[in-house]
């Protein structure tokens, strides 16, 4: 069991009272999945000398922090998604700069040579190694 078999859909933060997270179920509705707490610290953050409150930018930076952390679990998942529809060459690719530390403007320059495993200096011609 993966943590994408019970995240399966696109997290939204509800900020209309609820302050909670929810998955848009695949046919259809929403699952709850988290609640965003920290209120009482949170509202501390906004008083003003005179110790009152400004509790609607306390509130509005709370949505703020809810609408991060929704963001922040999709672009995960989003990743992991990307990742595992990665091709054998895309990887091998992946491997050769990490490898080989060449930038991104050089990796650019090899990465249409699918299956071909090579440094930079050999995928242009040069005299590298194979």
């Amino acid at each position: 069991m993966s943590i994408k078999d019970f995240i399966n859909g696109k997290v939204t933060y509800d900020k209309f009272g609820g302050q909670y997270f929810w998955i848009a179920q695949p046919g259809g509705g929403s699952q709850m999945l988290a609640e965003l707490r920290g209120w009482g610290h949170i509202q501390n953050m906004f008083a003003k000398k005179d110790g009152i409150i400004d509790a609607s930018a306390a509130a509005k930076y709370q949505d703020e922090i809810g609408d991060f952390v929704a963001a922040a679990i999709n672009e995960k998942i989003e990743r992991q998604n990307a990742a595992n529809k990665k091709t054998g060459s895309e990887i091998i690719n992946k491997a050769i700069i990490r490898a080989k530390k060449i930038d991104r403007d050089k990796y650019n320059a090899v990465s249409f040579r699918f299956g071909y495993i090579a440094g930079y200096e050999d995928a242009q011609g040069d005299a590298g190694e194979r």
